[in-house]
């Protein structure tokens, strides 16, 4: 399309849109009529001699066009995942709300603080930093990846001025900004129950350890799920349940997905809530896998 002529400095808006159809017209097809049609190939008797549309209905043409070009942009916007959006909504009272399945989770983590020390980490779904915050007493450097802006902005708040860490806004699902073989640790905490294909994340978690590096998950356990079990919170403006949108996955494609991306399983454990019998389901599934050096 021809770049606007002619046109009079200080013309108002309409008028610069006048002159942008008479210059242009002729240039944008018309809408409903086939492309052998558009210029010059209609019948005479609806186009003019020249074969192109009378200039009122060019203008009439052209505006359609205009219309559709900006409501086309507008559709064709990315439409921000549910599940993000959901943690979005829930980073609000994300740290207060009453949650055994996180506190029992901040427990197994904790318990394995050797694990980091000194270590470059990268960590899976970070949330509100609650352990980011606790892995920089540790960790050399974390590099924190999430979906949720929400999420997001209470961990930059949460560890601001901490320079060893640094937050990035992505989707797990998509290819890990973080080059290979650069990672002494990495970390996953209630984060796998909301991705669908496990192998992805395997795959990417042995590209960016180093040898001998590790990959820690610490995940609801499938057997709560099949329970009815599942990521849900409470929401702040109209006390509704908000259930978040998760996958099932046996604790065998865990364990399929880990060899098949070349891991060695070196740790699996199953965490009950403290004082829970022992024929009890157990809540949290945790595992280590290693790379082979």
């Amino acid at each position: 399309m021809r770049a606007s002529r002619g046109m009079p400095p200080g013309s108002a808006p309409s008028e610069r849109f006048r002159v942008f159809l008479r210059e242009n017209a002729a240039f944008a097809p018309a809408p409903g009529v086939p492309p052998d049609q558009e210029r010059g190939a209609g019948p005479r008797g609806a186009t003019g001699a020249s074969g192109a549309l009378p200039a009122p209905a060019r203008g009439a043409h052209m505006a359609q066009r205009l219309e559709f070009a900006r409501t086309k942009r507008v559709s064709e916007r990315p439409v921000r995942d549910s599940i993000a959006c959901a943690y979005d909504r829930w980073s609000q009272v994300y740290d207060v709300d009453a949650n055994a399945t996180r506190d029992l989770d901040a427990l197994v983590l904790r318990a394995q603080s050797s694990e980091f020390k000194g270590r470059d980490v990268l960590e899976l779904g970070c949330g509100t930093g609650k352990n980011t915050e606790w892995l920089a007493l540790y960790a050399r450097q974390i590099l924190a990846l999430d979906f949720s802006d929400g999420m997001l902005d209470k961990a930059r708040a949460r560890l601001d001025g901490v320079e060893r860490v640094r937050f990035v806004l992505h989707d797990l699902r998509q290819p890990w900004p973080v080059e290979e073989a650069s990672r002494d640790r990495v970390l996953s905490n209630l984060v796998l129950e909301h991705i669908e294909d496990l192998r992805s994340i395997f795959a990417q978690a042995a590209r960016v350890l180093r040898p001998g590096g590790s990959f820690l998950l610490s995940e609801l356990h499938p057997f709560r799920q099949l329970q009815g079990a599942g990521a849900k919170f409470v929401r702040p403006e109209d006390a509704l349940v908000e259930p978040v949108r998760a996958f099932l996955h046996d604790v065998s494609e865990f364990a399929s997905a880990g060899f098949a991306a070349g891991l060695e399983l070196r740790m699996l454990e199953e965490w009950r809530d403290a004082g829970a019998e022992r024929a009890s389901v157990p809540r949290i599934l945790a595992m280590t896998w290693q790379k082979p050096a």
